[in-house]
């Protein structure tokens, strides 16, 4: 069995945070196992610059 990485993130003042809140339900139901991170703040270059800091070490591990 492969194993693959799936991290979710997202921002409290995204126009599609109902859409991935969904999508984490969806992959809950199927038991599928990811990283969530939820971050105050809009789809902004500082945003994505934390969010790749917290992803870099995951995909290492």
């Amino acid at each position: 069995m492969q194993n693959f990485l799936v991290l979710t993130v997202l921002q409290t003042r995204n126009g599609l945070i109902k859409i991935n809140r969904d999508f984490k339900g969806w992959l809950k139901d199927k038991r599928v196992q990811f990283t969530d991170i939820e971050t105050p703040g809009a789809h902004t270059w500082m945003v994505w610059r934390r969010n790749l800091t917290a992803l870099a070490p995951l995909l290492f591990q």
